[in-house]
């Protein structure tokens, strides 16, 4: 009986013993509210997936293991001490960073081994004040939406040929890019990748590239030249626009639509020449570009949309191809230099107030017309001759007498 007790009062001391242990354990790992900044500075270390973990010792912040990260959605662990962050280092067999894994901390020195095969979205978003320059490994596919977005300091990035997609806001407000390369792996740039870069001046985008979406260039007012694939077939909307600086745009045979709004308020722009394989130029698409003198609009050309050329004060002269069958709504209105329009031989369809306050003396409108506008030359002054090459019944039909602008017209039948 004494034995017995002996062993009972023995199993319990040890129980005890052993369920301290495990709390001082606990105690120790950087989920515990309670553990000091001291421990948290010394090391951290946690599985993160599978087989991936992680530690920070003296300010630099390691990712090992082999796998892929985790995505938060929410702070990471290691957010508590982002301020004392310096160094981020992912290294050799993690194959992807996690969304969300390094945003907002501002290192100075980021590492990625050459097995990531992903940078998830918004991954070093908002790392304000940190790194300005970063080497992303050929191993790399994607690039998340958000994954760079707002580093201010980030001034100088290779993006390697191997990367196929850079998502929405990928590289949006990176105020200290100057220049960027886009390799001809990448398949499409996301909508506003790389907007409001303002310090952005140079872009090559190499022929591969099949989508530049909405507003994906749009505000960087420093950029002056741009070159832009054939492989490229729809330019998304916006995707210029508002680039004051841009005076030279290099556009390659195969682009086939140029989205509304696309180089609208690129006030430096003097000189715009499409290739023959544009269809379509799409509302706005060069309006306010107050510099523009000279457009050359190629055969092949089939639609100019609603107020395309509108404000274009400097525009003196624009020949339409024989291959346009519609000019848009206002497309040249308020073009107040533009004195000499040639219309080509297979104009449909002349929109309202197409060609308002421009300064023509004359114009010549083949018989292919079947629809004008309201008002076509409203308050076009000096116009005092129209020569149509239908007849005097044609004339009547389509366009009647009762055009106000045109009481004053002399309208020519040849």
């Amino acid at each position: 009986m004494r034995k017995a007790i002996i062993l009972i009062v023995l199993l319990v001391v040890t129980l005890c013993a052993c369920g301290k242990s495990h709390e001082s354990i606990e105690s120790a790992t950087p989920f515990n509210n309670t553990a000091s900044s001291a421990e948290l500075d010394i090391s951290s270390s946690v599985s993160d997936s599978d087989n991936v973990e992680w530690k920070l010792d003296e300010g630099i912040l390691t990712i090992y293991g082999r796998g892929k990260m985790d995505n938060y959605s929410e702070e990471p662990p290691w957010y508590e001490k982002a301020s004392s962050i310096n160094e981020i280092v992912v290294e050799h067999g993690v194959t992807s960073i996690g969304d969300k894994a390094f945003w907002g901390i501002s290192a100075k020195t980021v590492t990625i081994a050459d097995t990531v095969e992903q940078i998830g979205e918004g991954a070093f978003a908002k790392c304000s004040d940190g790194f300005s320059d970063i080497t992303i490994p050929a191993s790399v596919k994607t690039i998340g939406d958000d994954a760079f977005e707002d580093c201010n300091n980030l001034s100088h990035i290779v993006i390697p040929d191997g990367v196929t997609s850079i998502g929405r806001y990928a590289f949006k407000g990176c105020q200290s890019l100057t220049e960027i390369n886009i390799p001809k792996s990448v398949i499409s740039i996301g909508e506003r990748a790389f907007s409001d870069c303002v310090n952005l001046e140079k872009v090559i985008i190499s022929d591969g590239v099949q989508m530049i979406e909405d507003y994906a260039f749009s505000g960087c007012t420093k950029l002056s030249y741009v070159q832009i694939p054939g492989s490229a077939k729809d330019l998304g909307n916006v995707v210029f626009a508002y680039c004051e600086s841009l005076n030279q745009i290099i556009i390659g045979y195969g682009v086939e639509t140029i989205g509304d709004f696309a180089f609208k308020n690129c006030i430096a722009l003097k000189s715009v020449s499409l290739p023959e394989s544009i269809k379509i130029i799409g509302e706005s698409a060069f309006a306010e570009c107050y510099s523009l003198e000279d457009i050359d609009l190629n055969s092949g050309l089939i639609e100019i949309g609603s107020y395309a050329f509108a404000n274009c004060t400097t525009l003196h002269s624009v020949t339409i191809p024989d291959s346009l069958t519609v000019i848009g709504d206002y497309a040249f209105a308020k073009c107040t230099s533009l004195i000499d329009v040639s219309l080509g031989s297979s104009v449909k369809t002349v929109g309202e107030k197409a060609f308002a306050f421009c300064t023509m003396s004359k114009i010549a409108i083949p018989a292919s017309l079947k629809e004008f506008g309201d008002a076509v030359f409203f308050y076009c002054d000096i116009l005092s001759d129209i020569y149509y090459s239908g007849t005097e019944a044609q004339w009547n039909s389509i366009v009647g007498t009762s055009d106000f602008w045109l009481k004053s017209v002399n309208v020519h039948f040849i």
